[in-house]
């Protein structure tokens, strides 16, 4: 199938610290035809599923620019230059909420948004989680945290109120684990 895919032109439309924005013209030879496709580079990403001793997920309430909104997500973020994605899970899952954990493990990685995003998002779950440092946030991050059951997650997300989408997939993959 890629073989039908041939690129012929990329151009940098926008770049920026956080991101690029490339239109990359292909040649798809099965119509003869070409166009162009925009495409983001990004770095790429971890997302981290907190359980702590007593069996609640530790969820991340936060604004977030895009939509204008107060969201309800897992903690996770940017992997930064040179940093392997385990590191950063556990670095970001320290930051984000000032909990330890007995275990932190690789769930999977996904790609987000293949049609237009060029990152990955690597899953891990954190087991036995205590919260037993302050927050440790970027200047411009304000996350409240939040803790639900494994029922009152299940809800939420039914209702609508859980409804990021790579927290749900990484929610998906916590389910999809065998227990440690």
């Amino acid at each position: 199938m890629k073989s039908f895919w041939k690129l012929i032109d990329s151009t940098v439309a926008f770049k920026d610290k956080i991101l690029s924005i490339h239109h990359n013209k292909y040649h798809f030879s099965k119509l003869d035809e070409s166009m162009v496709f925009t495409a983001i580079t990004l770095n790429d990403w971890v997302m981290i599923v907190p359980v702590t001793t007593d069996g609640k997920f530790i969820i991340a309430k936060q604004f977030r620019a895009g939509t204008d909104k107060v969201v309800l997500e897992f903690p996770g973020g940017a992997i930064d230059r040179n940093e392997h994605p385990d590191t950063a899970a556990k670095r970001e899952l320290l930051e984000e909420t000032g909990a330890t954990f007995k275990d932190i493990f690789k769930a999977s990685t996904i790609e987000p948004n293949p049609a237009l995003l060029s990152n990955q998002c690597h899953i891990y779950i954190a087991t036995d989680c205590v919260i037993d440092q302050k927050q440790s946030l970027d200047k411009f991050e304000d996350i409240e945290l939040e803790f639900y059951s494994k029922d009152e997650l299940e809800d939420m997300i039914r209702s609508g109120e859980f409804h990021q989408g790579i927290s749900l997939a990484a929610y998906s993959l916590y389910l999809l684990t065998p227990a440690r």
